[in-house]
């Protein structure tokens, strides 16, 4: 796994303003400086296709187009499947949850987190 440079874009896909704003917060407090924000897997998708990020963190839940079926588009997209998706859920039935993996998900944040537990599992990806 390549690491990115502190200087990536990062998309943060979540439907809760309140929710979004504070991942953004903490991911631009790590010192990533291109964040951008979609509000479903639709709006993300057209800022992916316009301009694909190095990573995208989506929450699961969300209509009308949710996290999963984001990340299926994703990963089933030559141009973006090998871009990281961390998966921000408070899903917990193994069986979605594994579905998830075998689509491709990278990381999974079980909500609630704190910005350490987000820092710790984007120094996997990002170089600090």
């Amino acid at each position: 796994m390549q690491k990115l440079a502190e200087n990536a874009a990062i998309i943060v896909v979540e439907d809760s303003d309140v929710i979004r704003k504070i991942i953004v917060q903490i991911v631009k407090k790590i010192g990533v400086t291109d964040v951008r924000e979609a509000i479903d897997g639709s709006d993300a998708w057209k800022q992916i296709t316009e301009r694909a990020p190095d990573l995208i963190l989506s929450d699961w839940h969300m209509a009308p187009v949710d996290g999963y079926k984001l990340l299926r588009r994703v990963k089933g997209d030559e141009a973006t499947k090998e871009i990281p998706f961390f998966m921000i859920t408070t899903e917990n039935d193994l069986k979605l949850v594994n579905q998830a993996k075998e689509a491709g998900t990278n990381v999974f944040l079980h909500k609630p987190f704190s910005a350490d537990e987000l820092k710790l599992k984007l120094q996997n990806y990002l170089v600090f």
